[in-house]
């Protein structure tokens, strides 16, 4: 994914592009399934016909040497970046350091970064710090940030319970690195 105002020699290559990569690090189970479904929703929009290979993971892969590298690597390689969390949540720090020392000095494309913000109640503040936090890091990897607030009743209520992929060509897989990656 190349934004159309960026000219740049990178942009060629988007025209070459076979696959989308999207890469999901989530918080825990109700992060996951908020990311699932609003990702699985955009992916069901009417658009070019191309393959999709995901990857997701969980914040604790974070906490292993081979883990934090193999997710590393997916996640530059990836065009669309996705983090899923509560807002405020004190682990999203740990992600923060995780794209500065992982991305910031890999990352050679554009692409985009996705923050899911998950609500615990409808009351939080306007201004969401770890969301401010997450675009300063996208503008550091050269990635456009997109952010969004979610709650889970909404998200279920949304979809009226169906706890199955929501994109039913492009079913969403959730694979968990290991060091053989």
């Amino acid at each position: 994914m190349v934004p159309m105002n960026r000219p740049d020699a990178r942009a060629d290559e988007s025209c070459a592009v076979s696959v989308l990569r999207v890469a999901t690090v989530f918080e825990d189970g109700t992060t996951a399934l908020c990311a699932r479904r609003l990702i699985g929703r955009i992916l069901r929009m009417p658009v070019r016909e191309i393959p999709i290979e995901e990857y997701a993971w969980d914040f604790h892969v974070l906490d292993q040497p081979d883990g934090m590298a193999v997710a590393g690597r997916r996640a530059n390689a990836a065009d669309v970046l996705v983090i899923a969390a509560w807002r405020d949540s004190a682990a999203l720090v740990r992600v923060i350091e995780w794209l500065q020392h992982w991305l910031a000095p890999r990352r050679e494309k554009f692409g985009a970064l996705v923050f899911i913000s998950v609500e615990r109640d409808q009351t939080g503040p306007a201004v969401d710090p770890m969301g401010e936090r997450l675009a300063h890091v996208a503008r550091q990897i050269e990635m456009d940030f997109f952010t969004t607030h979610v709650s889970p009743i909404a998200e279920l209520l949304r979809d009226k319970g169906t706890l199955s992929s929501p994109h039913e060509s492009h079913p969403l897989l959730y694979h968990f690195p290991t060091s053989r990656d």
